[in-house]
């Protein structure tokens, strides 16, 4: 007996139909049970009119649930490539030259178990074309991208790049360079995705990023006041761009400079940047109080942290304190372990303008036989912890007054 197939599928279809009515229309139904059969009777119609339309157009409909195919970034941050699920291998993955020019476009294939992880392998090796100095500087161009978006960093061409700005954020990558391609190889289970840059297009935005950069670094190291943390956050700010300037550089110059491009030699350099940064902190005297710290070891952390930066700590009566309160505290856990918890709370405020500038805080436990040795272990997880981090935290929040 030979069955047809489609005519099963359309009868099931008719037939969900009629059941989803059929329960509309019974009154001791609750409004939640009818949505909820409506909603599962949508969803064996849909089912079933794919699986129809797959048959029709002979297998050959693009497929989307391939397990790891959806794309890392979100659905409308930016154009994605189309999921090729063919069986056979298409000619870029192969040579992506031979679809992609040498002349015109910059490319490469990267391959991983899953789309995103493909995609990402795509863009690093993008950035590899242009040396080591550019692969190992994705995350600069990411952060500058997301200043961008931001609002901390000015450029003239903002909107027309928007897309690039989310890609390069979201995957790590320069800006720019997108992902054309995706295929899935159903027999090794392995995902292959095509990157490329086009050559005159970039040339034309790396070199109008730079003269916008240019002129956002001589807008931030010019007027307001230096010495001050507001001073500090505008010459690291101008350090990230500047190294942001140091990739575009490099680029232009593999791909060709257009006419419009500022003089690429007479950049200054990031560094030159973070060492005036340095020199302001060391102007910045910051008083330190610690209120709870039984034997002065969150202060000396604390104060290692902002040396670090440059800044000098002090306990007399500056323009800014960092203010900070520990409570430890034995937890009855278990019998037999001692737990003590601490909760540690600091505020880096302008007393100026009497502003809280960064706010900073966490808990944490730790165990022992003793409870000596438990509160021990507890103020060297967060010694550790504020050597390890309240540094850089200082960079990237006070970032945001600059906003």
């Amino acid at each position: 007996m030979t069955i047809n197939i489609k005519s099963l599928l359309v009868s099931f279809v008719l037939i969900m139909g009629c059941v989803s009515q059929q329960e509309r229309t019974v009154p001791s139904q609750t409004a939640e049970r009818r949505e909820r059969s409506d909603q599962a009777a949508r969803d064996a119609e849909e089912a079933a009119r794919r699986a129809i339309e797959e048959m029709e157009s002979g297998g050959t409909r693009t497929r989307t649930s391939v397990p790891g195919s959806q794309p890392e970034r979100d659905a409308g941050s930016a154009a994605q490539a189309t999921l090729n699920t063919a069986t056979t291998v298409p000619p870029w993955v192969l040579s992506p030259r031979s679809v992609y020019p040498e002349t015109t476009f910059v490319s490469a294939v990267g391959s991983g178990p899953s789309r995103s992880v493909a995609e990402k392998d795509a863009l690093f090796k993008v950035a590899g074309v242009f040396g080591q100095s550019v692969q190992g500087e994705t995350s600069v161009i990411s952060w500058y991208s997301e200043a961008v978006q931001d609002g901390l960093v000015k450029i003239n061409k903002a909107e027309q790049i928007r897309d690039s700005l989310k890609v390069s954020v979201a995957m790590d990558s320069l800006i720019g360079a997108e992902v054309v391609e995706v295929w899935y190889d159903s027999t090794q289970r392995v995902f292959y995705a095509l990157a490329v840059m086009e050559k005159a297009k970039t040339a034309d935005l790396y070199a109008s990023l730079i003269t916008s950069n240019v002129q956002t670094i001589d807008s931030l190291t010019k007027g307001a006041e230096k010495n001050s943390l507001e001073g500090y956050a505008r010459y690291q700010l101008a350090a990230t761009v500047a190294d942001a300037n140091a990739v575009f550089a490099t680029v232009l110059t593999v791909i060709g400079a257009p006419r419009t491009a500022p003089s690429l030699l007479n950049l200054k350099k990031a560094v030159d940047y973070r060492l005036e940064a340095f020199a302001i902190a060391n102007t910045i005297p910051i008083t330190v109080t610690v209120y709870g710290d039984r034997s002065n070891r969150i202060q000396s952390a604390f104060e290692s942290a902002l040396n670090t930066q440059g800044f000098k700590s002090g306990r007399s009566n500056n323009r800014y304190t960092l203010a900070v309160n520990v409570n430890i505290a034995e937890v009855p856990l278990q019998p037999g372990v001692f737990y003590a918890r601490m909760e540690l709370h600091a505020q880096l405020i302008d007393n100026a303008s009497n502003t809280v500038l960064i706010p900073y805080s966490f808990t944490t436990r730790e165990g022992h036989a003793t409870l000596a040795e438990a509160e021990n272990r507890t103020v060297r997880f967060a010694e550790q912890k504020i050597t390890e981090e309240f540094g850089s935290l200082i960079q990237s929040t006070l970032l945001t007054i600059l906003n």
